[in-house]
């Protein structure tokens, strides 16, 4: 299963760098995001999802970007395999010449989770599918009607544990991954929306409750051939609540949201 991903992951890859590789305009900017991600097991079968976060831009900290908060409900096929639906918010900040203002985006998803473990290294293949509607706009303000589109994404992400061989209260951890989106609808000209690389640290709080810092890389189309360099910081907070009695003992594959 895992080799389909990653060959998967290539070949979208692969689709992408055609749209990319024509003539374009440069744009470079620097961003933090911040996010809180809860996941609380309910039952053998089923879990709940939250998470919500605030990002600004311009040189790091000079301008707000956006705020959200997403919930999802998950399905758990088995202790690897995962299938979750669920609803996003975002609130994006938008400047025109002759106004400033927030955008609602109203975003219905789906996800499939794949996770495999080997001692202290964990691989999570992550395949989404999004039903993005973003508020329109004119130089004076909101419009009442929304742009529709579908976006589907797929992420590889690692987690190795440098001691032990799961995250408890005091373990430190590394974490990278690479996720990729393309957009597609009747309203999508370019395929391509963008490419995220991440690398950072990660430490056990508790054993429920971890932190990561980090660095991401964005490379993101904003126009017919119009591309973004985005340097951004990344801190989320991970909490993993598990509510089943007794505690299962063979599960210790955790999701990680990033």
């Amino acid at each position: 299963m895992h080799n389909k991903g990653i060959l998967f992951f290539i070949l979208f890859y692969i689709a992408s760098l055609k749209v990319t590789a024509q003539g374009k305009n440069l744009k470079y900017d620097s961003q933090v995001w911040g996010q809180y991600f809860l996941n609380v097991r309910l039952n053998e079968k089923w879990s709940g999802n939250f998470d919500g976060g605030y990002r600004r831009t311009d040189e790091f900290v000079n301008k707000p970007l956006q705020w959200l908060g997403r919930i999802g409900g998950t399905y758990h096929l088995n202790n690897d395999v995962s299938l979750t639906l669920g609803y996003a918010f975002f609130s994006l900040f938008t400047e025109t010449t002759k106004s400033s203002f927030y955008r609602s985006e109203h975003r219905p998803w789906m996800r499939l989770t794949i996770i495999q473990k080997y001692n202290k290294l964990q691989i999570q293949h992550r395949y989404r599918f999004e039903n993005r509607n973003i508020q329109k706009n004119d130089l004076d303000g909101l419009l009442t009607d929304f742009n529709s589109f579908y976006r589907i994404g797929y992420q590889l992400n690692l987690q190795y544990v440098l001691k032990g061989n799961k995250v408890v209260k005091g373990t430190p951890f590394l974490v990278a991954f690479n996720e990729l989106f393309v957009n597609f609808g009747s309203s999508i000209v370019n395929n391509y929306d963008q490419n995220r690389s991440f690398i950072g640290f990660g430490y056990g709080l508790n054993n429920s409750l971890s932190t990561t810092f980090g660095y991401q890389y964005i490379y993101s189309q904003v126009g017919t051939n119009t591309f973004a360099h985005l340097n951004t910081l990344r801190i989320n907070i991970i909490q993993n609540i598990d509510l089943r009695i007794p505690k299962s003992e063979t599960n210790e594959n955790k999701e990680i949201n990033r």
